[in-house]
Order: C-alpha cells, then sequence, then structure tokens
C-alpha cells in the first residue's frame, strides 16, 4: 500500500543520503540524525508550501498518485514517451488509471536514459514492460549515414548489450560532409577547434553553423570566444525561463 511504499522510499532515501555524504567536516552523520535533518528541513518546506499556497513538481505526482487511486478511474488506450526516464512513482501513475483490458503504448530508447537521478531505471524499466510486445525502429531519418555509423561504433564500445544497430534511411539527407569525432584536452582548445570550424563552414555565404553544449554554464564561454573572433551569437540560453526575474523571485520564496 502507499504507507508501506513511502517508509520504504524513505528508508532508501536517508541510506542513500549517508552512502554520498557520510560527513561534512568535522560532523558525521549517522541514521538517527540524518532521519531527524532531513525530516526537519521537509518539515519547513511542507509548511512554507501551505503558507504560500503552492504545489511542487513531487506534490503533483504524489497527490495526484493518491486522487487516481481513490477515483479508481481507468483508461481504455493509454501512450506513454520517454519511458526510460520514469521513476517508480510515475509508473504507478501509469498503473493506477490502468485496467486489465487496457492499451498501454510505450515509447523510448534506454541509450537516452537522463533522468537515473529522480528515480529511473533500467530495472523499473524492464519490470513495467516485460510483458508488453516488442517493436524495435532501427531506420534513422534525421542523420547522415557517416554519423550514424560513428554512433553505432560508439555504441559497441560503450553499451554492448543495448546494442542495436541504427540503419541509414537512404532518405534526403546528403552524405557530402563527413561526420568527426574530435577530442580535446581541455575547454579553451575545444573552443578554438570551434571557432576555427565554424569560420570555415561560414566561408560558404549560403551556410549556417549551430554548437550545442550539455550545458547552459557552457554557453557564454563559447559566446564570448566568438563574439571575440568577431562572430555574429545567438545563445538560446539567454531566454533561460529559470533566469526570468519571476521565476527566480518565485524560487526564492521556496
Amino acid at each position: 500500500n502507499i504507507r508501506e511504499l513511502l517508509i520504504t522510499l524513505w528508508q532508501e532515501s536517508i541510506d542513500a543520503f549517508i552512502s554520498k555524504t557520510s560527513s561534512i567536516g568535522s560532523y558525521r552523520f549517522d541514521r538517527f540524525q540524518t532521519s531527524i535533518l532531513i525530516w526537519s528541513y521537509l518539515s519547513y518546506l511542507i509548511k512554507t508550501k501551505r503558507r504560500i499556497k503552492c504545489y511542487d513538481f513531487d506534490d503533483l505526482i504524489s497527490l495526484g498518485l493518491v486522487k487516481l487511486i481513490k477515483t479508481d478511474k481507468k483508461y481504455a488506450c493509454i501512450q506513454v514517451d520517454e519511458v526510460q526516464d520514469l521513476n517508480l512513482f510515475q509508473w504507478l501513475l501509469i498503473e493506477a488509471i490502468t485496467a486489465d483490458n487496457s492499451t498501454v503504448m510505450a515509447l523510448g530508447d534506454i541509450d537516452q536514459g537522463i533522468y537515473k537521478f529522480l528515480g529511473a531505471s533500467e530495472e523499473l524499466l524492464s519490470n513495467y514492460t516485460s510483458s508488453f510486445e516488442r517493436h524495435t525502429l532501427k531506420k534513422n531519418y534525421r542523420a547522415v549515414k557517416p554519423l550514424i555509423d560513428l554512433l553505432n561504433e560508439y555504441k559497441l564500445a560503450n553499451f554492448p548489450k543495448h546494442q542495436i544497430p541504427m540503419e541509414y534511411s537512404g532518405g534526403k539527407t546528403t552524405n557530402e560532409v563527413p561526420a568527426l569525432l574530435i577530442n580535446y584536452k581541455d575547454q579553451e582548445l575545444e573552443i578554438e577547434g570551434c571557432i576555427a570550424a565554424v569560420k570555415s563552414i561560414l566561408e560558404s555565404p549560403q551556410r549556417s553553423a549551430g554548437i550545442l553544449l550539455r550545458y547552459n554554464k557552457g554557453v557564454d564561454a563559447y559566446a564570448h570566444a566568438l563574439e571575440k573572433a568577431n562572430l555574429e551569437v545567438f545563445r538560446v540560453s539567454e531566454r533561460d525561463l529559470m533566469k526570468h526575474p519571476l521565476v527566480m523571485d518565485f524560487i526564492s520564496l521556496i
């Protein structure tokens, strides 16, 4: 039931915290002290949210789950995208609206999982989809063949047990420009290499260039270097929702 589930998750959270943060300075954590510390913080957070009348993302999941279980409403057809990123509570949400005769279509790619830190895991995915009829999409319609070949080699070296080779669709994409994988010793050399590549691309007036970075915090360094090289820059990160004054004010309250 929900109570036993919450107790189990609480115990696992305490164990995970202690295993990663055994001490801060000379202060060492034990199970009881850690429970008191985290519970005190959660109690204060709950009181603050009630005072300002707001819900956070976890509230929407947990309270939504309780409501769904109470209403017992089921759906005939359910479609779930990015299933590799679902945690236990999100799977329970799906389970709560699924009847014995429901049709559930789940789409995802285990190699694209990015939410392990929120509780998603390959084990959960396997447990909840073990009875599903599986269909594999192998053809890639978005990339050129050299890039697909490169990604296949990377997957084979780093994710051998998930190896399902992608196939080139033979569609409208062109194969004139090869894909390159270049390794740099540090970010400074990487930025210099990227600027040189961008300049080479922009020698043709019909072409444009884009740089994708993993984190927003790295965008400024690239943008400043490109501007210093007299290259026009448009930064998507400057329009980051989390930097909007209203959003920052709200976050400061909670």
